[in-house]
Parts: structure tokens; sequence; C-alpha cells
């Protein structure tokens, strides 16, 4: 994941972020982005995120700086994800350091739902490596599937944007940067693990404690072939 740096050039084509109104009107992603923005900074404020919460608003639909999701608006696709390739942008630029990541997570859910940042991370780089294959939410495909898309929508962007500078974001207090919690059933041999027994006792040990209500749970086995 290499840092997406501005870049200089006329973008070919008009990006919109909506289909038509009634009035024939069809938002430009630019203006889309420049009112959510607008109205996001304007409600981070009160809670001291104003930086934040503006960043989250500007680069939300980031993902629609393609032409697979301009298609969308044309009829010839269907099944796009631009939230995720948004995220995207924003884990190349910020390179996962702690206080970027709940604005990862609300950008890449701000369709489909929050999931946690370690959840999506190995797809957030996918997209960026022309060697794996990038899945999107829900089982869509990415608006962005390889660098050189992002290097595009990233020029279209910038084109919009071209004052745009990242802000520096707060760090999440840490016990809300890793709530996950791993399980591990532990056998002689491999053949004897149960990972189905081990999420019975973690479900009876969440029941009787009331812990863990929000945490990003993991099952694994390890037998003597791990040490």
């Amino acid at each position: 994941m290499e840092w997406i740096k501005p870049v200089a050039g006329e973008a070919a084509m008009e990006y919109y972020a909506k289909s038509e109104n009634l009035q024939g009107h069809q938002e430009t992603v630019k203006e889309h982005l420049q009112k959510v923005a607008a109205l996001a900074r304007e409600d981070g404020e009160a809670l001291g995120l104003a930086d934040a919460a503006g960043l989250e608003g500007l680069v939300h639909d980031f993902g629609k700086y393609t032409e697979a999701f301009q298609d969308v608006w044309k009829g010839k696709r269907t099944g796009v994800d631009h939230a995720i390739s948004g995220a995207c942008f924003l884990e190349c630029c910020y390179r996962g350091r702690p206080g970027s990541r709940p604005v990862i997570e609300a950008v890449n859910g701000h369709h489909a739902g929050l999931v946690a940042y370690d959840m999506i991370k190995a797809e957030l780089h996918a997209i960026a490596d022309d060697r794996k294959q990038a899945h999107g939410n829900a089982g869509k495909t990415p608006s962005i599937e390889n660098a050189a898309q992002l290097k595009e929508a990233n020029a279209a962007f910038q084109k919009d944007f071209p004052d745009f500078r990242l802000p520096k974001l707060p760090i999440p207090p840490a016990d809300e940067l890793e709530k996950k919690v791993i399980f591990y059933e532990v056998k002689r041999q491999a053949q004897d693990i149960n990972l189905g027994i081990l999420k019975d006792k973690a479900e009876h040990f969440f029941q009787t404690t009331g812990k863990f209500k929000k945490f990003n749970i993991e099952y694994q086995g390890l037998s003597m072939e791990d040490m």
C-alpha cells in the first residue's frame, strides 16, 4: 500500500453521485461531497471531531470517481460497492494509523453497516495490490479493483478538490482500538479440535458474565503441530 500523492491533470469525464431528480438535475460527486462534508463537519463539531467527521463526509463517495460506478447510472452494471473503495483510499493515505481507523470503518460502512477495521484490512490492501482479488461488502464488486483504477479515481478527486490536505486525526482510547477476543481450543492432536464446542463454551461465558458484547470474536484451534 503506497501513499497516494496528488495527481495533476484533467479528468476525462464527469462523475455523478446521484441519478437525475424530477427536475432533471443530476448531482455530481463534487457537489454531493461538498454538501455532506459540510453537514458532517457541523455535526462533528459538537463532539470535538470536526476534522474526522468532515473527512468522512468528503471521501465517503470517493469510490464513485470510477467508470465502474458511473456505469451503474447508465444501467450497464449492478452490484458495485463504492464504499469499500473510499475506505481503501483512506487506508493508503494513513497507512493504518490508529486515528484513521474509525473514519475508515465509517466510510466503508455507510451503506452496508459498520465492520471493524481488522476485519476489512485485508480487502483494503487487496484492492491496491494487483496480485490479489478484492471483494466488496455484501458480495458486491469493489468499484476500484486495482492500483491503476485507484490512481485514476485519485486524479479525479484531486481535480475536484485541489486544496485537499489530510487532517491529523485524534487517536481513539486504547480500549476502542482493539475490540477483539480470541478463544482457543488446545488439544494434543489437531483432529481432536472442535470449534463448534468451543463456540458453545464461549456463548455460555458471554451469557454468564455479560462481557465482550461489542467485541469481535475469533475462534482458533492449537495442537502440538503448532508448537
